[in-house]
This record gives C-alpha cells, sequence and structure tokens, in this order.
C-alpha cells in the first residue's frame, strides 16, 4: 500500500526470449543451463538469507522483499524487466 492506494505488480515469464538458438547459447554459456527459472532463484534466495537480507530461521519465498530479489535476479543475468 502507498498512500492508502493499492500498488500491483506483473511479472511474466519471458520464456520468448530464448527462440533463437543465438539466445538460447548465450544464456546457456551465462549459466550452464537455459532452464534457469529452476534454479536461479534458489541461488538468488539464498544469497539473500545470507547477506542478512531475509528473517533468520525457516521462511517461505513470499517473505523475501520482491523488488530486491528481482534487482538480485537481474544484476546476477536473468532477463528480468520492471515496468509498472
Amino acid at each position: 500500500m502507498k498512500s492508502e492506494e493499492g500498488i500491483e505488480y506483473t511479472i511474466s515469464y519471458p520464456y520468448t526470449h530464448f527462440i533463437t538458438e543465438e539466445e538460447r547459447l548465450e544464456i546457456y554459456k551465462k549459466f550452464g543451463t537455459i532452464n534457469i527459472w529452476v534454479g536461479l532463484p534458489a541461488i538468488v534466495g539464498a544469497k539473500m538469507c545470507v547477506e542478512g537480507e531475509a528473517e533468520k530461521g525457516v521462511i517461505g519465498p513470499e517473505c523475501l522483499d520482491p523488488i530486491k530479489f528481482l534487482k538480485k535476479m537481474a544484476d546476477m543475468g536473468a532477463p528480468v524487466k520492471f515496468r509498472k
């Protein structure tokens, strides 16, 4: 909530970004797989926990700060795009 107004964010799976062989090869070279949407979010979540950006103990991924999470995904090379 911001100023008593709800804020809605939309996240879409950009699978269409990996249609060409060149795009798939670029992702594979960067991460060692083209299926980054399985391992990369777990890595980012673990890094946030280790760096103290999450509560201690067992937490669900929905408890992580979504903006920080998505920015870390983008910083690691995931094709994340933000729009309002």
